[in-house]
């Protein structure tokens, strides 16, 4: 069979991928794209319980959206709970409360950390939940909102949102968005390709160690002064993380200068 010109365009994702794909190679037995399964040792997440359904499918969800240009059928279907502490302290009762949901519902699929996103301005921490569905996204948020009412804070905001934020800020509404025709041809070319037999895994001790310290530098560098003052508090017995330097100048008073005129 001669290959179209046009098919080639379509279902060749190479050119477009190349770059996102650079680090994985065709497996010989399999012939599907794969790489050496691991996890990054220096994350903003913890990663408290891991969706297998989800664990490296987002990443590649991902390469769809940023190389191609659409939402994942994958996607569509993702809902989430977005809880926003106010502070590092309510960033660590958030974790602990998602242990503890974690333990008593194995299905619980969450994470928390610090938002380092450009468009997540002014909001330095984060808290998510998994759903498939909006109704199963319903429940969870009326379960988390009552929980961090109790447990936390009813300062602390809580949401029910669909699919990622970047591609909320391209698309718009979510509920107006639509896959073409020639998208999901692409996007089931691309399944086809793909090694997506992921194994469970989760962020060894010596991890998340790395995970709480970036938490706590983040939290000094960009909380508020109340934000830091807890912080030394809760993680240095009260003293500042840094040393301000020696300065060798006057100590400043409001009008000194006018006394020189």
């Amino acid at each position: 069979m001669k290959p179209s010109w046009q098919d080639l365009q379509l279902l060749n994702l190479y050119p477009k991928m190349k770059d996102a794909l650079s680090n994985y190679h065709i497996d010989t037995k399999t012939e599907l794209l794969t790489k050496t399964h691991s996890l990054s040792w220096n994350l903003p997440w913890d990663h408290i319980n891991n969706d297998p359904e989800r664990i490296d499918v987002c990443g590649r969800m991902h390469m769809l959206f940023n190389c191609l240009g659409f939402i994942p059928s994958f996607c569509l279907g993702c809902w989430k709970v977005v809880v926003s502490p106010n502070s590092l302290r309510q960033l660590f009762q958030l974790r602990d409360l998602m242990r503890e949901m974690a333990k008593e519902n194995p299905k619980c699929w969450c994470k928390c950390g610090v938002e380092m996103r450009p468009f997540n301005g002014g909001r330095l921490y984060g808290g998510y939940y998994y759903a498939n569905s909006y109704e199963e996204g319903l429940e969870r948020w009326k379960e988390v909102r009552i929980l961090v009412d109790h447990n936390i804070g009813e300062d602390v905001n809580v949401i029910l949102k669909r699919f990622c934020s970047e591609f909320e800020l391209k698309f718009g509404d979510p509920d107006e968005y639509e896959l073409s025709e020639s998208s999901k041809v692409q996007e089931k070319m691309f399944l086809s390709m793909m090694d997506m037999d992921i194994p469970a895994r989760k962020q060894p001790r010596f991890a998340l160690l790395q995970v709480y310290q970036n938490w706590i530098s983040y939290g000094w560098k960009y909380g508020s002064s109340e934000d830091r003052k807890e912080i030394e508090e809760d993680h240095n017995d009260g003293k500042p993380l840094y040393k301000s330097p020696k300065t060798y100048h006057p100590k400043h008073e409001v009008g000194m200068w006018e006394q020189t005129r």
